[in-house]
């Protein structure tokens, strides 16, 4: 279904939000009093409660307004090293060249009362993205960025450094808040048109692919590698047990969230998704069987049939009409134990893909998804490969993004906004 939806639309649109931002008319008190701030959901006792979830993955939460638009990203991750080397990092903008990969110039022009003016630069194709933004250091563990001109202005940043039980770890906690479709640009606005979900992704994309350059430096480890994507299609590593399920319950009501996982050498592995949907669970799991009506909220489908074969599985050809180029390809479907629903690209443009959703039932008018990915995408074309080549890490961000698309789209259409 929407498994490949809007893989190479996204690709821009990640990359822009990556973009951290910035001004024209400079004053440090008028940059710290904007609006959209920043909200911290965490503590040094609850900080603990996420160390062994946090040994193999990272963890983010996308938080919505009223409005169901995202407001707010959170980013978790732990780092080997200590709270004053990750804190003095952070702070030092102008070696952000050094370890952030699409960061081409980061400069500081100004320094007043403790705090700092700085300008920034992206290497990032055809986008030409830069800016000046304010920080403003708080030792010993907090740091604050606000953009005050350039793209994404009104841009915040907040990171929270605590220490971990063991000596020289630390936990990394990174919010960040932008209004993408006032701030973000044509291209950028046009996506969110076609599809509103891609700025949730976007939002856990981008944090992600910053925080992931941040602790392979600080652990001096090789830059991440594009991964290799050979032989058979790799399983998931695992499935959620309700112990971590109910570790994460207090971030979950607050909205969605993604566990990235990589390889040794920083290669994409895969991502989990998931979200409480208020909608009881045979509800939900009836929506995702039915193939037949995806084209009712999958938006600018082009072209979709179902063929339902007697060995136990549907096939999907689908088209999807985006701006500028089309998505096309084959995907298998099936219906597996506890209601579970499994797919696996089968050619198309993206040719390695494989899915799994679940649902468990939260209470009799809740239900919990749980969306798990392994996506290729290096093939899908010339400028998503040019993209990986230069920061690997954006498979990650757009394997996730994209998967938080097809989650709020089930997640929706059960609730009856779609």
């Amino acid at each position: 279904m929407t498994v490949i939806m809007n893989s190479k639309q996204l690709i821009g649109s990640i990359w822009v939000c990556a973009a951290l931002t910035s001004t024209q008319v400079f004053s440090f008190d008028t940059a710290f009093a904007q609006v959209r701030p920043t909200q911290s959901r965490l503590n040094a006792a609850a900080i603990q409660g996420f160390y062994e979830l946090l040994e193999t993955t990272d963890i983010t939460l996308v938080e919505s307004g009223s409005d169901g638009r995202p407001w707010q990203v959170l980013i978790l991750a732990a780092v080997e090293a200590s709270p004053k080397r990750v804190f003095d990092v952070i702070a030092d903008v102008s070696n952000y060249p050094k370890f952030l990969q699409s960061v081409s110039s980061s400069k500081v022009l100004k320094r007043n009362r403790g705090m700092e003016l700085s300008s920034w630069a992206l290497n990032v194709p055809v986008l030409g993205l830069r800016g000046k933004r304010a920080m403003r250091p708080q030792p010993p563990g907090v740091i604050e960025f606000r953009g005050v001109s350039g793209h994404f202005k009104q841009h915040r940043e907040r990171w929270e450094v605590y220490p971990h039980s063991s000596p020289n770890r630390a936990i990394v906690a990174m919010y960040r808040s932008v209004d993408l479709k006032k701030n973000g640009g044509f291209l950028l606005k046009t996506l969110l048109t076609l599809e509103p979900s891609i700025e949730h992704g976007m939002y856990a994309a981008a944090s992600f692919v910053q925080l992931e350059d941040l602790r392979r430096y600080l652990e001096k480890k090789p830059k991440a590698k594009p991964g290799k994507h050979k032989g058979p299609m790799p399983s998931f590593q695992e499935q959620l047990s309700s112990t971590k399920l109910q570790t994460l319950m207090p971030l979950l009501k607050r909205g969605e969230v993604s566990l990235i996982y990589s390889n040794d050498d920083g290669s994409f592995q895969q991502s989990t998704v998931l979200t409480i949907v208020n909608a009881p669970r045979e509800k939900v799991i009836e929506i995702a069987h039915d193939a037949d009506k995806y084209p009712e909220f999958v938006p600018n489908l082009e072209r979709y049939t179902l063929e339902k074969s007697d060995k136990g599985y549907n096939v999907i050809d689908y088209e999807i009409d985006l701006p500028l180029m089309n998505v096309e390809g084959l995907m298998k479907m099936k219906i597996g134990a506890s209601q579970s629903v499994a797919m696996d690209a089968l050619k198309g443009d993206i040719e390695r893909g494989r899915w799994l959703w679940t649902f468990g039932s939260l209470n009799e008018e809740a239900t919990i998804i749980a969306h798990y990915s392994y996506v290729d995408i290096t093939k899908a074309s010339w400028f998503i490969s040019k993209l990986v080549e230069i920061q690997p890490l954006f498979e990650h961000g757009s394997v996730t993004a994209l998967s938080m698309v097809q989650v709020r789209a089930i997640k929706e259409r059960s609730e009856g906004k779609r």
